[in-house]
């Protein structure tokens, strides 16, 4: 195998498919990348059973081939380059020489065929796109909500539910619910559950598809990336994003999700509607005070058209009041201010309505108009 491309769009490639390595693999082939050559198309590929990345990135090919290359070696190695373009040849031994400018070095690599095969997704039906600005902001505006303890494992994943037409994404930990909503094109009903790590590293691939500029370099007809689409297929145990040139698949997360249907609709008896900016302001000043790892909480008193919250510790206090219009009746509830400041900070309203059913009902935050999106948080129960 022999082959040069430019270095910059090798690394981005290196570090993108690098997402899918573990370093932790008792095997070390399984913490390397595979690297095919086929005439200029240089493939890169990284999986670790859970997660699997790859890519196609244009390069001046000599001769096929494929090895795999430790991951950690060859993404430092590419970083200290300084050279704009970098050989690779490939002995019999599976040594791998990478030469750029004056700079020359050996890494011996492993045997392709002994690399894991990538999983196949063959239900078409199953296709649907979103576009990919949208994809990454629903999940950015769901995925702190996604459980970290492993004793319920469908929670530490997220569900993607579509239901005529509509995408929602979802994430519950036991304490809150996130939910995010689009509309899409596609006709059939299903639903499946996404590990939170997987969309984390799904996120950052969607950040940096189009600046990489592999196999072309430059997009046609100056498509910015919020006209992207991710391509999206499943079956009962994977499901492929198509972004770019990356194909990322991901195991799915077998198990029952929480049916939140019924408990977001709940009448309310007391509506708030408030400046979303005031409340983050407010909750970080909260969160000066609040101490997490104690559980401390922040207790708010709703009455005319104010909000009035305030956090007494054992030597220490701070009250700051937001103004708000007012529906129903007047509340006292306690609540974590981490909770409501990461909902908020999610909202993309300048204003929010937040409605209420008694002190040991959960508390939602909802957009004055349309339901886009939605934040279900229960409240801590005060001491009498």
């Amino acid at each position: 195998m022999k082959f040069s491309g430019e270095t910059k769009i090798l690394l981005a490639a290196v570090n993108n498919v690098s997402l899918a390595i573990s370093l932790r693999s008792d095997l070390a082939i399984m913490k390397g990348i595979l690297f095919l050559l086929r005439g200029n198309d240089l493939i890169l590929s990284g999986y670790d059973t859970d997660i699997a990345v790859r890519t196609v990135v244009n390069v001046e090919g000599e001769t096929d081939g494929g090895i795999v290359i430790p991951a950690r070696k060859i993404k430092d190695l590419l970083r200290t380059l300084t050279g704009d373009t970098v050989c690779f040849e490939m002995n019999a031994n599976y040594i791998i020489k990478i030469t750029s400018e004056e700079t020359k070095s050996e890494i011996t690599g492993y045997d392709e065929t002994g690399y894991p095969e990538f999983p196949v997704v063959k239900n078409e039906e199953s296709e649907f796109t979103v576009n990919s600005e949208e994809l990454k902001n629903m999940i950015n505006r769901t995925i702190f909500s996604v459980s970290k303890h492993e004793a319920n494992p469908v929670f530490t994943g997220e569900l993607f539910k579509m239901r005529d037409g509509i995408l929602e994404i979802s994430a519950v930990d036991g304490t809150r619910l996130s939910l995010n909503k689009r509309k899409t094109k596609h006709e059939h009903d299903f639903e499946f559950i996404v590990p939170g790590r997987s969309l984390n590293e799904l996120i950052k691939i969607i950040g940096e598809s189009t600046n990489i500029g592999v196999s072309s370099g430059k997009k046609e007809n100056n498509e910015e990336k919020e006209d992207e689409n991710v391509k999206i297929r499943f079956d009962s145990k994977h499901a492929i994003f198509n972004v770019g040139k990356y194909e990322f698949i991901t195991r799915l997360l077998a198990g029952k999700f929480f049916d939140y249907t019924e408990r977001i609709q709940r009448p309310g008896t007391t509506f708030t509607y408030a400046d979303t900016q005031s409340l983050i302001e407010t909750m970080e000043k909260m969160m000066v005070f609040s101490d997490e790892k104690s559980k401390s909480s922040v207790r708010l008193n709703i009455r005319d058209n104010e909000l009035d919250f305030c956090y007494k510790g054992i030597t220490e206090k701070i009250q700051d009041i937001v103004h708000a219009e007012k529906q129903g009746d007047d509340l006292e509830i306690e609540f974590n201010p981490r909770y409501i400041l990461e909902a908020l900070k999610a909202c993309n309203h300048d204003r929010v309505m937040i409605s209420f059913a008694g002190e040991i009902s959960p508390i939602i935050i909802q957009p004055i108009e349309g339901d886009e999106f939605l934040y279900f948080i229960l409240p801590i129960r005060i001491k009498k």
